[in-house]
């Protein structure tokens, strides 16, 4: 019987930094969990907070004063 660990994100980011320090693709396992983990991450703050929309207020004002 094998029991297998699923590596903690400080340990994905410690692959991604040698990964890119040293000029090498980051290893497949390891960017399917970091996009599994920010998508996670993306769906709960939806469930919670709503979609956000700050760009247009921003955008209309600076229009209006000229900016």
């Amino acid at each position: 019987m094998t029991t297998e660990t699923i590596p903690t994100i400080e340990e994905d980011v410690q692959v991604v930094t040698e990964a890119f320090l040293t000029g090498r693709p980051v290893p497949p396992d390891v960017d399917a969990r970091i996009a599994e983990r920010a998508a996670e991450a993306r769906e709960r703050i939806f469930r919670e907070q709503g979609e956000l929309d700050i760009a247009v207020p921003y955008i209309r004002e600076s229009r209006e004063t000229g900016h």
